[in-house]
């Protein structure tokens, strides 16, 4: 029996380098009364079932495995995880209690189970659409980015990039399936979008790191470095990737870093997840309101409105940003027109 997605090359290499998840639980733990999304996370990981071996390479897969019997025992399997992490999504404060002591190894199954969790939303999501209930899909998905937002909020490098992941998800799943919404989910969704919390940054993460960095200092020989170079760093932070990049080369601190290359390389991940989200609420706009809509909505990494190009079944939207030297792109189109309801003519 199989459940639980393999962590990838990139989360164990940054494992290598990062000390700790999360803040002092001596120092950050509220009164005994308040609610916690990181309690609600955690029942809902195990609730989580044991797949097997064709449920989990299903799961894998969520954005296009074929939506057959066997998706809908995986969807049914999930539903108490998945009804548990929409309980977690309406609580605010979200407080993971871990001890700056703890190495970060020991977190990331919840690393981990939290991927899984947005695989298997944006797969029930899906089948949602195709049943026409759109303000379910639309549940799932906000739920499944603030977890996100919850997991990278003033946290270690690891954790942001696990953000950045299922934020990627969730927006590709929006604009993949825009069709299955009507017009009163796509409202619903673009109000659920601005409301989701902040979620983590290139800057917390930076400020994050450095705190847990600090607690390395008797016996790591690279946490006095590590330190000056986050300092030097986190003034620029949010700058656009490529003035980012210049401004780290002129760093002498990051020369020799192991910890440098996954910086700079955060600062291109960080400018491409904002502009896809910008270009996806354009996207929901564009849908609600006609092409003209775009008029109105300015490419954050441009200075003008993102480009429009028709496809045989929806369009893409592309920012002036470039990655890898790729223009950033959303491609939104239908996967299938959700089903009619009965009596429907």
């Amino acid at each position: 029996m199989m459940r639980r997605a393999k962590v990838s090359f990139i989360v164990l290499a940054i494992v290598l380098i990062s000390p700790a998840l999360g803040g002092d639980k001596a120092t950050t733990r509220k009164s005994a009364g308040d609610q916690n999304a990181a309690d609600l996370y955690r029942k809902a990981f195990t609730l989580l079932p044991d797949f097997t071996d064709a449920e989990e390479r299903l799961s894998r897969s969520p954005k296009s495995a074929p939506l057959n019997a066997l998706a809908r025992r995986v969807i049914k399997k999930s539903g108490p995880a998945l009804d548990m992490v929409l309980r977690a999504a309406k609580v605010k404060r979200c407080d993971w209690e871990f001890n700056k002591g703890k190495i970060i190894q020991e977190f990331l199954p919840i690393l981990s189970e939290a991927r899984l969790i947005a695989r298997l939303a944006c797969l029930r999501v899906r089948y949602n659409l195709k049943q026409g209930r759109s303000q379910a899909a639309a549940d799932d998905l906000t739920a499944s980015l603030t977890l996100s937002r919850h997991i990278g909020a003033d946290a270690p490098l690891i954790c942001y990039m696990v953000q950045v992941a299922i934020e990627a998800l969730v927006v590709e799943t929006i604009a993949e399936n825009l069709t299955g919404f009507d017009a009163a989910g796509l409202k619903v969704l673009t109000e659920r979008l601005d409301s989701v919390p902040a979620g983590g940054s290139l800057k917390t993460t930076l400020q994050a790191e450095k705190e847990f960095v600090a607690a390395q200092t008797s016996y790591n020989p690279l946490a006095g470095p590590t330190m000056r170079m986050h300092d030097e760093l986190m003034p620029h932070a949010d700058l656009p990737p490529d003035e980012f990049a210049k401004k780290f080369k002129a760093i002498k601190s990051t020369a020799g870093n192991p910890v440098a290359p996954m910086i700079e390389k955060a600062s291109y991940i960080q400018a491409r997840e904002r502009a896809r989200m910008a270009m996806l609420k354009a996207a929901i706009a564009v849908k609600l309101k006609g092409r003209d809509a775009l008029k109105s909505i300015k490419d954050p990494y441009g200075d003008g409105p993102f480009r429009y190009r028709a496809t045989k079944k929806g369009f893409e939207l592309r920012s002036k940003l470039r990655v890898d030297g790729k223009p950033v792109i959303l491609t939104v189109g239908p996967e299938d027109p959700p089903r009619r309801p009965r009596g429907r003519r």
